[in-house]
């Protein structure tokens, strides 16, 4: 599940970057859905120029490094989950790579269609504790581990209103996140190394599967991220 974290905290940071004075009203009321897209594809890259230097508001965030990080049942969809991480580093989240982009307008109602992926997420972790109990599987270790994040995507479909007279309001957001693969190699496991092989082996199954298990509520979650995220930028 820390596949679908790390990605739902790198829309967040969205939120962080300013539309420059941009006048998306104006645009989209001219029916000009190529100005749009080029000001969408501007601030993703925006995006990505914050993520690997920085600006007055966030650290630099290629690598991300990250001291501790507790997560519970409280945070994720999980009962009696329950992980710690200390000394953490994250890395290629700036690699992210937008392969579908399309904006199509019929009035007043303008559909925007956004995917990308992120080719591979490198993670460090200098020391985690981990208990969680999903699906009829109870899993638990402390230790070191490295994780690779394969192919994490998300899709977002946005349907924008334009006022009889002024304003938009987003009518419709749906984001969808999905896996391509997990690699893990995690030490510690179950208190014992030897078993950590075989563990490893089996959650570069359980993790996928658990991302389509809880698929609903995951991109129930996101959407409501980027629903929030795109009605604070419009106008």
């Amino acid at each position: 599940m820390k596949a679908f974290w790390i990605c739902s905290a790198l829309l967040s940071m969205v939120a962080a970057i300013p539309l420059q004075n941009t006048n998306i009203e104006e645009i989209l009321r001219n029916d000009n859905p190529s100005a749009l897209e080029s000001i969408i594809l501007n601030l993703i890259e925006d995006l990505r120029e914050t993520i690997y230097n920085g600006s007055e508001d966030l650290p630099v965030l290629d690598p991300l490094y990250i001291d501790e990080l507790t997560l519970t049942d409280e945070d994720v969809p999980l009962p009696g989950a329950h992980l710690q991480l200390k000394d953490t580093t994250v890395q290629n989240l700036g690699s992210f790579v937008v392969d579908e982009i399309s904006v199509s307008s019929l009035l007043i109602i303008n559909r925007v269609h956004l995917s990308g992926y992120i080719p591979v997420i490198d993670v460090d972790n200098g020391h985690y504790d981990l208990s969680v109990s999903v699906a009829g599987y109870s899993v638990f270790g402390a230790g070191r581990s490295r994780l690779k994040i394969i192919n994490p995507r998300i899709t977002a479909d946005l349907t924008i209103q334009l006022g009889i007279i002024s304003g938009m309001t987003l009518t419709q957001c749906d984001v969808k996140f999905n896996l391509g693969a997990f690699e893990p190699e995690i030490s510690g496991l179950f208190g014992h190394e030897g078993a950590s092989e075989f563990v490893n082996w089996f959650l570069q199954d359980l993790v996928p599967e658990l991302v389509i298990f809880y698929e609903t509520e995951i991109n129930d979650f996101l959407s409501d991220v980027v629903r929030d995220i795109v009605s604070d930028a419009l106008p």
